[in-house]
Order: C-alpha cells, then sequence, then structure tokens
C-alpha cells in the first residue's frame, strides 16, 4: 500500500526543481537519464537507487546482454513473428513494432557512446549461430551509460528506496507529483517531479509477491544473479494502488537451469538434455530433450520449478563430460558429483539409492540397442521406446563408471508480470487512460506471456527508457 502522506519528511525539493525523477538504475533508467539530458542538458534529472553505486545495474549488471539482432545492428529476421509466436499472441503488436523500429538506432546510440558489439557464442550446443552481444556483458552497459550520465550532469542518490507514488487529483484527473522514499540513513521523505519515470524491475527479489504469483516453492527459487534481489515490486504495486492495469502474464517468470551450488551468476547447466533429470525422490518427472535446448530450457525450468524443493539432478555417466564444449554450455565454477556406483551417487546425493538405480535401470531398457545417430548439436530422433515419460532425443543408457551428478535447480531472471504502458511508455489504467506525470520501462512493464523471446529484454529496456525519457521532456516543456 501507499504509506501515509502524514509521516514527516526528511528531505523536500520544491515541485519545479526536478523535471525528470527517474527511479532504478539498469539499462532502462540510465538510458533514460542519459536521453533526457542529451534533449536539455538545462534539466534537473535526478536517478533514485536502491542499491550502492558499486552495485548499482540490477539484473542489467549481471545479464550476458545478448540482443535478437544481426552483427548489422539490423532486427533478426522474423522478429515481431517471434515474438507473437512465444507469447501466444498475448504481447501488444504495437509495442513489439514499435520495439523493432527503434532498436537499430537505440544500438547506434549505445554504440556512440562507447559501448563495443560483438557476435558471442551462445551457451547451447544446438545453436549453430553466435548472437549479437556485447564486449563486457549488461555491466558495460551500466559503466559506460553511468559515466555518460555523470558527466552530463544527472544526480544519482544511492542506497535510495523508493516505496510509493505521490499523487494530487482522483479518477481521471489524477496525477503523479513524486514518490516516497527512505534514504541511507532510514530517513523518510519526499520528492515532487514534473515527470516521473519508474524503471525499478520485477519483483524476483521479494519471496512473498513471488508466492503470490506463481505459488508453492517460490520461497526456493532465488534469484539468477545478485542483482535480481534488489527487485523488489514495490513500485509495480504502488502504481496498481493508484490505478494501474496489470499487463503481462502475472503467473509466470523467466528462469534458467542454475547449479545452485554455484555464487557465480548465471551458473548455467544448459547440458541436462545429454543424461536424465531426476527430483529429489529419484524418479524422473519430465522429456528432458522433446527439442534443442534453447528451444525448451524454459519448459524444463518450469516442471523444476514444481519438484519438491525446487531441485533436481543432472544423471549421465562419464560420455556426458566428454561431449564437446560441455563446457561453453555448463558455467558452473563446481565439479560434477562422481561415483563408481549409482547406489553411492545416491547416497551423495541424499536421494534414496533403490529408487534412483529402478529409474535409471527402467531408462537404460528403453535406450535403442546401439544408440544410432547420436548428434550434440542437433535433434538427432534418438528417443527412447515404451518410457514414460519419453524422452525424445540424445537417449543414450547411463552404463558406463564413474557415473556423474549436477544438482539443477531453477531461478528467476525476471518476472513476467507489471504494469500496463503503451508504445510511448506511458503507465495506463484499466480503461487505457494515460496516467498523467508518470512513465515506466523495463522489466517492470508487463509484456511477456508463455515463453521468453530471447534477447529482447536488455533491448526493450534501452529502447522504451529513451522513448520514456522523450515523453516525459515534452510532457515538462508543457507545463
Amino acid at each position: 500500500m501507499i504509506p501515509s502522506r502524514s509521516e514527516p519528511e526528511a528531505r523536500s525539493v520544491d515541485p519545479h526543481d526536478i523535471d525528470v525523477l527517474i527511479v532504478g538504475c539498469g539499462a532502462a533508467g540510465l538510458s533514460a537519464a542519459v536521453s533526457a539530458k542529451e534533449q536539455d542538458p538545462a534539466a534537473n534529472v535526478v536517478v533514485l537507487e536502491r542499491s550502492t553505486r558499486n552495485e548499482r545495474g540490477g539484473n542489467t549488471r549481471w545479464s550476458s546482454a545478448y540482443f535478437r539482432m544481426t552483427e548489422e545492428l539490423r532486427p533478426a529476421d522474423g522478429f515481431d513473428e517471434d515474438f507473437a509466436a512465444f507469447t501466444g499472441g498475448a504481447a501488444d503488436p504495437a509495442y513489439v513494432s514499435r520495439l523493432r523500429e527503434l532498436s537499430t538506432e537505440t544500438l547506434r546510440w549505445l554504440e556512440s557512446h562507447g559501448v563495443r558489439f560483438e557476435m558471442v557464442p551462445m551457451f547451447f550446443l544446438t545453436a549453430r549461430k553466435p548472437r549479437l552481444g556485447i564486449a563486457g556483458g549488461g555491466a558495460a552497459i551500466v559503466d559506460t551509460l553511468g559515466r555518460v550520465a555523470e558527466g552530463l550532469g544527472v544526480e544519482f542518490r544511492y542506497e535510495t528506496t523508493v516505496d510509493g507514488l505521490l499523487t494530487s487529483g482522483a479518477g481521471s484527473e489524477r496525477q503523479v507529483t513524486g514518490v516516497h522514499y527512505t534514504d541511507r540513513d532510514g530517513r523518510r521523505g519526499e520528492l515532487r517531479a514534473t515527470a516521473v519515470l519508474l524503471a525499478s524491475g520485477g519483483y524476483e527479489g521479494n519471496v512473498e509477491l513471488m508466492r503470490r504469483s506463481f505459488g508453492e516453492n517460490a520461497e526456493f527459487m532465488k534469484p539468477v544473479a545478485r542483482g535480481g534481489s534488489f527487485n523488489q515490486g514495490e513500485l509495480i504495486e504502488s502504481a496498481i494502488d493508484i490505478g494501474a492495469a496489470r499487463a503481462g502474464e502475472w503467473g509466470n517468470f523467466h528462469g534458467e537451469p542454475v547449479d545452485p551450488r554455484s555464487h557465480m551468476p548465471e551458473a548455467v547447466v544448459m547440458t541436462f538434455p545429454y543424461g536424465i533429470l531426476v527430483n529429489a525422490d529419484g524418479e524422473r518427472f519430465v522429456d528432458e530433450a522433446s527439442g534443442t535446448v534453447d528451444e525448451i530450457y524454459e519448459e524444463v525450468c518450469r516442471s523444476i520449478f514444481r519438484q519438491p524443493g525446487n531441485i533436481a539432478y543432472l544423471i549421465a555417466d562419464q560420455r556426458l563430460l566428454e561431449i564437446p564444449d560441455f563446457d561453453r554450455a555448463t558455467l558452473t565454477d563446481q565439479n560434477p558429483y562422481q561415483a563408481e556406483s549409482l547406489e553411492h551417487l545416491a547416497k551423495v546425493l541424499d536421494v534414496d539409492a533403490r529408487a534412483l538405480t529402478s529409474t535409471v535401470d527402467a531408462y537404460n531398457r528403453a535406450v535403442q540397442p546401439g544408440e544410432p545417430g547420436f548428434d550434440h548439436t542437433a535433434a538427432d530422433g534418438l528417443c527412447t521406446i515404451g518410457l514414460q515419460p519419453p524422452k525424445s532425443n540424445w537417449a543414450r543408457a547411463v552404463v558406463g563408471a564413474p557415473f556423474v551428478a549436477i544438482p539443477i535447480a531453477t531461478a528467476v531472471c525476471f518476472t513476467f508480470g507489471g504494469v500496463a504502458v503503451d508504445q510511448e511508455s506511458r503507465v495506463l489504467t484499466e480503461d487505457g487512460m494515460w496516467i498523467r506525470g508518470l512513465w515506466a520501462a523495463g522489466e517492470m512493464t508487463g509484456v511477456y506471456h508463455r515463453k521468453y523471446p530471447g534477447a529482447t529484454s536488455v533491448l526493450r529496456s534501452l529502447v522504451f527508457g529513451r522513448v520514456a525519457a522523450r515523453g516525459a521532456m515534452l510532457a515538462g516543456r508543457a507545463v
């Protein structure tokens, strides 16, 4: 709920002192801050950020920062069609079209500030083409735009938590005029501004909100990287409290299969299709290889999330470790567990030995004799026979000691639910009316449904951060 307006202020600024007040310091917030100052160097632009300066950047700092773009910085073929297919047609086509139209311009702008693009091999062994990325990953975006913003005179206030919106008027006349905040010393206060731009991410750092959205096991699902822990979702709730419409699929999220033993960001294990997955009871629960790993990993993640404790184990024999480029697709800093027998491996994993050996025996009996046509680079059709759930590709027996196991948990990259915006990044009510004075960009805006169209999250944050800044500056001039 919005904090009471009767609380004492720690500091207060005249409404006209701040032209654009931005909450959040990731790709969306930084692109907005730089763009606003580029449009009007005299504008007073303030960024409020929950983390310290060294940790600024939210999810962006830890992201691989891939883009659904060609090496020439053009949108990939079928951009709109793929977006529609992945989201089941639920994403706003006007929003997606605007994203595509502005993507090249935005990346050229980023490049003009010193960010260097490069083609980066993916961690999918079935992906033959590299993806457009950034030298230095998402941290390069944060460090570069942060430095540019500071040089332009943007004011940053770190260790400042914003947890509510100030408004005036009611109904269709309601307007956002500022924010409630708590500073690093625990003092409460208000800041007023002509335009407020929310870029504070989703709610993957808030267990209670995730439990409400995703149900059982949410407490076992951690952010894929430290930056996600700062994303608490208060401003999504605050915007909804003052009339913003919900958007995106609130019961869903973008997840990745990671090694829970590792403290590395994005310690993904994308080699799971080459073995079998068992849960804490030693039982298989999913077709590990219904398609290529880039097509199915989110579906498998959601199946893992539904297992007791959000934990599964990749079980295989030594041949798993001999797959070419195994390390490129297994980014954990922890070694696989190894044992000379399945019984010993079960003991290491604290899994019932009888259940695990029974599961492996049943699987091995279903593997085709001779394992014909195994090809780790493509869906090879080497499937099990008469097994439920089936394994549709890469079905090789687990027979040769030492046996190996890698724990896998689903980590949340970002949540799908957020507030509704139009293609100008204006926050909308259920009636499609703009809440005057309020813009939003990045992961706190809801657009995704069903399945994430990869390499679009950082891109849309950059594109619509700039769009929001332009709108905020134009609105400010009209006041």
